[in-house]
């Protein structure tokens, strides 16, 4: 048998970072009976962390080859991005006090208990922390331990690194942000110069060629942008390579024409388990009890399911009576989950629920996501469209509709809608500087709440249509590959055997 090891996960504070966490390490125990695994797991996250390993049925020699300690404090769970430069500074915190101890195989006190956890016999030999820790944790890990190899823990799709990070497309303009910035330029005008007012052609790996200016989405980057330069930094000078959680059925492209091999990507995703016994709440099996009768009296496949993710709801105050009415005049069952909905929004949405509902729609604070897509009432998805969302799309099967925000998301609603054709992608939702431009491939952004109602009707037209069910046998498509994939010798399997063996 191989030499044991031991390899730290420092995932994010935020529920659609952990999560992929789990799902690796549940997989990387089984198929590695030598490895070791500890996770710094911030506290808020208890509850749901146990219940989440729980569904992958881990036998007791993998369950006891993994070791949990927490740092923080118990509290709601439901992070947004405000919340991430604090969070940021606890979890440094904790790799100050507890990572020299666990490098030398010293046990770890656990902040709620207040118990020493004793660490595994084998030393410490990579450490995988996520990169919305890259602004100040590579540093951390480089001063206390320089010696063990360092690599950054993704959930953001491989196309967003290539363009954001790593420059592995055909016309990089994040460098030019960059250079800017370092000859004093605001960030704010470096940003502005170089992407949003850009109107340069580039082609980014798995997507169909688009304009600079609609890579930025709607713009909720520009403000971290300064951020992200200490980030990429620190990627490129400190970290060892990249294990995402992006399937590589998606990636294929990108790692083909990766060219920076002292940083390699590792492409493991999606690792979902098929079933879902997570009973977190009793507003779970309420949800599953409407969704169940929603087949009964509507058939399979006529719930349009929503949902925005943990950290944003996207629609805005007038978006959202737009979204609920085009929902309700479907004649079919909808099932929203607000997640981290503001007041303000929150309001609009039970209102117009209350007022144009016409009882068909169902608005719910939280919604276990796999459970509810892979339910035969669901026939579609409208979603932001991160790598989370998109991988349970693909493991179940449904088709999507995407309302991409920022981040990895244009470049996932392009791939999976000219690319994949599987999903549509709303244009009209676009705010800031795409307003009154031509996206490439060819519609002109509005902006208008009109322009925005007609879209949105027409998309839902085509998904509770013949389109859809194509959508959806395109979705199956993938879903069989990805399968593929993650069977022994498969391009998911032999990059899991390589991340156990670092």
């Amino acid at each position: 048998m191989p030499e044991p090891k031991h390899i730290l996960f420092i995932p994010g504070a935020l529920w659609g970072h952990l999560r992929p966490v789990i799902a690796i390490s549940a997989t990387l125990l089984v198929i590695h009976p030598n490895l070791h695994i500890t996770i710094f797991l911030p506290a808020q996250f208890t509850t749901v962390a146990s219940a989440e390993f729980d569904r992958y049925r881990l036998p007791s020699s993998a369950r006891d080859r993994l070791r949990t300690p927490r740092y923080g404090a118990e509290k709601e769970y439901l992070a947004g991005f405000e919340q991430i430069p604090g969070l940021l500074e606890e979890a440094i915190g904790n790799i100050r006090i507890n990572f020299p101890r666990i490098v030398k195989g010293e046990a770890i006190e656990d902040s709620v208990t207040g118990e020493m956890i004793p660490s595994f016999e084998p030393k410490i030999s990579t450490v995988y922390s996520d990169y919305l820790w890259n602004t100040g944790m590579p540093q951390v890990l480089a001063e206390l331990a320089p010696a063990i190899k360092n690599l950054v823990v993704s959930p953001m799709a491989p196309n967003f690194i290539d363009w954001y990070m790593m420059d592995q497309c055909d016309n990089p303009r994040v460098p030019d942000v960059m250079a800017d910035m370092a000859k004093g330029v605001s960030p704010h005008d470096a940003f502005a110069k170089n992407l949003e007012q850009s109107n340069q052609v580039i082609k980014v790996a798995g997507c169909e060629p688009m304009y600079v200016y609609e890579t930025v989405g709607n713009n909720t980057l520009e403000p971290w942008i300064e951020g992200y330069a200490d980030s990429r930094r620190n990627v490129r000078d400190l970290m060892h390579g990249w294990l995402v959680y992006s399937p590589a059925y998606l990636a294929q492209e990108t790692l083909a024409n990766w060219s920076v091999p002292d940083k390699p990507m590792y492409c493991v995703g999606p690792l979902l388990p098929l079933e879902d016994l997570n009973e977190r709440a009793q507003d779970h099996d309420l949800t599953i009890e409407w969704l169940d009768t929603a087949v009964k009296e509507h058939g399979e496949n006529s719930v349009a399911y929503v949902s925005f993710g943990s950290l944003f709801f996207v629609p805005n105050a007038t978006q959202t009576p737009i979204l609920v009415s085009a929902l309700a005049s479907r004649g079919k069952p909808s099932l929203i989950s607000a997640g981290n909905c503001t007041t303000e929004i929150g309001a609009i949405l039970d209102k117009t629920v209350e007022e144009y509902g016409r009882g068909l729609i169902k608005v719910v604070k939280w919604a276990a996501q796999q459970t509810v897509l892979q339910n035969p009432a669901v026939g579609w998805f409208l979603s932001h469209g991160g790598q989370g969302a998109v991988n349970e799309a693909i493991t179940t099967g449904v088709p999507m509709i995407f309302w991409p925000n920022s981040l990895d998301q244009p470049f996932l609603a392009n791939q999976f809608s000219r690319i994949e054709k599987v999903g549509i992608e709303l244009l009209q939702i676009r705010t800031g500087p795409a307003i009154g431009k031509a996206t490439y491939r060819g519609p002109v952004v509005v902006g208008t709440d009109d322009a925005f109602a007609r879209e949105l009707k027409e998309a839902i037209s085509l998904m509770d249509g013949e389109e859809g069910q194509r959508m959806r046998s395109g979705m199956m498509r993938i879903r069989k590959q990805v399968e593929q994939d993650r069977e022994e010798g498969g391009r998911t399997w032999e990059a899991l055997r390589r991340v156990g063996e670092l």
